[in-house]
C-alpha cells in the first residue's frame, strides 16, 4: 500500500515536470494551488491543497461509504500530495528548464509509474482514496440511476473544470494542468492498470478473485 502510494506520488511529480497536463484529480488540486498562491497564500503547496481537498471529500465518505475506508485511505490522504512536492523539488535540483524532448520522455514515464502505483495500491485492498468514491456519491445522489462509469466520467469532468478555472483565475497557463497528458491519463490509465495488476504477484488463493475483479 505504501509503495503503491509512493509510486503514484512520484509519477504525478514526473508528469508535473513534463507540463503536458495531469490526471483529473491532480489537475484540480494544482489549479486550486495556483489560485491560492495567486491570492497571497504563498505557503500553499500542491501537497497541502491535496490534503485539504481530500479532507473535504472525506466528510461524505465518512457518512455514506465507511466500508471504503482503510489504512490505505489515510496513507493516500496524508502522503500522496507531499510525495509529489518532494519529487518536484528533487527534479528541480537537477534542472529547471527541461527541453521539449526531455518533457516528451517524462510524460509516458510518469504515466507508467502512476499506473503501476495504482495497481499496487488496488491489489493491497486496504481502503481507497476519497476521490475514488466520488462516482459512488453520484450514484447515491441519483438513487442509483447513474451507473458507476458515468459517475466516474462526471467526477473527472468536474475535477478538470475546477482545475482549469483555478488556473485561469490565477492567470496561469491552462496547459500546466490540462493537455495531452490529461487525455492520456483518462484513456489509457485503465488498460495499463489492468495490465500491471495481472503482472503483480497474487497468492494462489486469490487468483480466482483477481480474475473476477479485473
Amino acid at each position: 500500500q505504501i509503495f503503491g502510494n509512493l509510486f503514484i506520488g512520484i509519477g504525478i511529480g514526473i508528469c508535473r515536470t513534463a507540463s503536458f497536463g495531469l490526471d483529473p484529480f491532480a489537475c484540480m488540486a494544482l489549479g486550486l494551488t495556483e489560485l491560492a498562491v495567486s491570492r497571497g497564500l504563498t505557503f500553499m503547496t500542491y501537497g497541502t491543497m491535496t490534503l485539504i481537498v481530500n479532507l473535504l471529500i472525506f466528510i461524505p465518505v465518512l457518512l455514506w461509504f465507511r466500508n471504503f475506508i482503510g489504512i490505505g485511505t489515510v496513507v493516500n490522504m496524508l502522503l500522496d500530495g507531499y510525495i509529489v512536492d518532494a519529487t518536484c523539488f528533487v527534479i528541480g535540483l537537477i534542472g529547471q528548464d527541461f527541453g521539449l524532448p526531455v518533457r516528451i520522455v517524462l510524460l509516458p514515464v510518469g504515466i507508467l509509474v502512476i499506473t503501476l502505483g495504482v495497481a499496487m495500491y488496488m491489489e493491497a485492498d486496504m481502503g481507497i482514496a476519497p476521490y475514488d468514491t466520488a462516482a459512488y456519491m453520484y450514484m447515491k445522489v441519483t438513487g442509483n440511476r447513474m451507473p458507476f462509469l458515468m459517475g466516474r466520467i462526471c467526477s473527472d469532468f468536474c475535477a478538470v473544470l475546477i482545475g482549469v478555472a483555478g488556473a485561469l483565475l490565477a492567470k496561469e497557463s491552462v496547459l500546466t494542468v490540462l493537455g495531452i497528458g490529461t487525455v492520456l491519463c483518462v484513456t489509457i490509465n485503465g488498460p495499463l492498470i489492468s495490465m500491471f495488476r495481472k503482472k503483480l504477484w497474487i497468492p494462489p488463493e486469490k487468483q480466482d478473485l483477481k480474475s473476477e475483479n479485473i
